[in-house]
């Protein structure tokens, strides 16, 4: 008897997901060339910033640091995400990724505070994922309404990372 399965995951339909983890340092950036108009826009509206804390001159050196450190962050991890979801994009669509179907065994849900990763095995391959990791590969957990479940039948597209095999494309047994 054939098991009939839904997708519940594909990281070619969900996109680039990863993209609010650079514009952490884009918010950064922007807020900290904003302060450096600051002096501009005070002259403009007749008040006097010469001596408030929110002087850029007070802090010139401080603020020149931010502002190269959140450029390179948004830079950096821009590239290092949109690399990842290029990299499993092109693994699902070449239809080169490890395949693997059974029952979820072993499971282990994430707390929903976190603090350590949903672990399960199928077969003898296991998968360990958090909602907190910034990955465009599945990691909804369990305790944030993720479907994986002990006993589940489910077919998974994955690709073996240094640390941890990255669920792809995941399909669970239709109820």
């Amino acid at each position: 008897m054939e098991v009939e399965l839904i997708t519940v995951f594909d990281v070619v339909e969900s996109g680039y997901t990863t993209w609010w983890f650079a514009s952490v340092g884009l918010i950064f950036f922007v807020v900290c060339n904003l302060t450096f108009l600051l002096p501009e826009l005070a002259k403009k509206f007749n008040v006097d910033l010469s001596q408030s804390p929110w002087n850029p001159a007070n802090h010139l050196v401080i603020l020149t640091i931010a502002l190269v450190f959140s450029f390179f962050w948004t830079l950096i991890s821009f590239f290092i995400t949109y690399a990842e979801y290029a990299h499993f994009r092109d693994v699902v669509l070449e239809d080169s990724c490890e395949m693997v179907e059974g029952k979820v065994e072993n499971f282990n849900p994430m707390p929903w505070d976190g603090h350590q990763n949903e672990t399960f095995r199928v077969q003898d391959v296991e998968f360990a994922y958090s909602d907190f990791d910034a990955t465009n590969a599945f990691n909804n957990t369990k305790s944030h309404g993720g479907p994986i479940k002990a006993g589940l039948h489910v077919r998974i597209c994955y690709t073996p990372t240094d640390t941890v095999n990255r669920i792809l494309r995941l399909e669970i047994a239709k109820k």
